[in-house]
């Protein structure tokens, strides 16, 4: 093998032009924004006017501190780095293979989920709503986990913490999910908030791919 010098003398010219062009191209091309990130942006945004127009949610201010933000923090995140070029967005939430086991995985992890929150709104309740809330029931089974899924697990662990180690990957996104979903009243509450965190971390970790956290978040919030 020899040097770049060396193998470019041995390209005709005319190929190597090309190349060249190619490469100028490819380097001068305008960054485009992936469409399903656009989809989450307009779809968060028509569920946070949904939601501030219902007047079951008494407490509006504090469920966009707590819950809200996620609906324009994630899409808009995912297009800052898709136009930076740092990823294309194309998010892995299971293989056809191990459906079942995710979905099993999901289920018994949401059920542990489930108990956490229990103990959360025993200590303390930041939202007031009526329970025939057909929004805010959608939001909360669906919605906020597939946006805190997406931010706190994909982006987070897979994307921006990539190259820590997997317990510290596991504390920082655990620690930032607690801390997002203030107010917490005592250091209880961010204990419970961080340990499930840690439950979905964990998920996404050993299975690297968001179904079974997915499905987890959802059952817990439902």
């Amino acid at each position: 093998m020899g040097t770049w010098e060396s193998v470019r003398e041995n390209i005709p010219s005319k190929t190597r032009d090309i190349l060249y062009k190619s490469v100028v191209r490819a380097q001068n091309k305008p960054k485009t924004v992936d469409l399903m990130s656009i989809i989450l942006l307009l779809t968060g945004i028509l569920l946070l006017i949904a939601l501030f127009i219902d007047k079951n949610i008494e407490n509006k201010p504090m469920f966009l501190i707590s819950y809200g933000y996620s609906f324009f923090l994630t899409p808009l995140v995912l297009i800052i780095l898709n136009f930076r070029g740092v990823f294309s967005f194309s998010v892995s939430f299971t293989s056809v293979n191990s459906v079942a086991r995710h979905l099993i995985e999901g289920m018994f992890a949401g059920v542990l989920l489930f108990v956490l929150l229990l103990q959360i709104n025993a200590i303390e309740s930041p939202l007031s709503v009526k329970e025939n809330n057909p929004i805010l029931i959608v939001a909360f089974a669906l919605f906020i986990p597939l946006f805190e899924e997406i931010l706190y697990r994909y982006l987070l662990l897979s994307k921006l913490l990539r190259k820590a180690s997997p317990i510290m990957r596991i504390i920082v996104s655990s620690l930032l999910f607690a801390v997002a979903h203030f107010p917490f009243t005592n250091i209880l509450t961010f204990f419970l908030y961080f340990l499930t965190g840690v439950i979905l971390a964990t998920l996404f970790i050993l299975e690297n791919f968001l179904l079974p956290s997915f499905v987890a978040h959802c059952l817990a919030n439902f």
